[in-house]
């Protein structure tokens, strides 16, 4: 199965587009008018475990239209944020352009790589270097290791993102005897240091 053709999907986007920008319009919808980007922060959470929730249970008509929910509340964000902070719809989608074909070399340039591990590592080097670079452009101090994860995860998300960023750089033991050990290990150093 591949993509529909660009300029179907072209013209089922402007379509979208023009509907959204009727709704937001000065005869349009009160409600629509009246959502601002904190006010949606719900609707897109509620809309993504719904697909999600789809997704799951393999259900191919809800997939398709929790789908198109996810589009409805991302471009009409899109929109909001053209007129609330001076990005748009063009804006979003030429960075998202940007990034794919930024860390897809393998496709788009020179790159060779053999399979999936190898285009996560990949991407995850080129992610990497695009913070670095970020990073030194920066006039302050970042947390580390532990930076950039959103804090509008939910709470259990949040802590499996922190342990796989921790045990990308050692803390991570088969079992509870090796996080005692390393706690002893910093205790004993705490000791030495007082």
């Amino acid at each position: 199965m591949s993509c529909d053709s660009p300029s179907s999907a072209s013209r089922a986007f402007e379509r979208l587009l023009s509907i959204i920008c009727r709704l937001r319009g000065p005869d349009g919808c009160p409600w629509d008018r009246e959502q601002t980007l904190g006010s949606l922060r719900g609707a897109l959470i509620e809309e993504t475990y719904e697909c999600v929730d789809a997704m799951g249970r393999k259900d191919e008509e809800s997939i398709c239209e929790e789908l198109g929910d996810l589009y409805l509340i991302v471009t009409m964000l899109s929109c909001i944020a053209e007129r609330e902070v001076g990005f748009g719809v063009s804006e979003v989608l030429t960075k998202v352009s940007e990034k794919l074909v930024r860390r897809h070399p393998h496709v788009f340039g020179e790159s060779v790589v053999s399979d999936a591990s190898e285009v996560v590592a990949q991407w995850e080097r080129i992610k990497a270097a695009e913070k670095s670079a970020f990073d030194e452009s920066f006039e302050g101090d970042f947390a580390g290791v532990l930076e950039g994860i959103s804090e509008g995860l939910p709470p259990l998300r949040k802590s499996y993102e922190y342990q796989k960023r921790a045990g990308k750089v050692g803390f991570d033991w088969p079992d509870a005897g090796g996080a005692f050990g390393k706690v002893d290990e910093e205790l004993d150093e705490l000791r030495e240091a007082v």
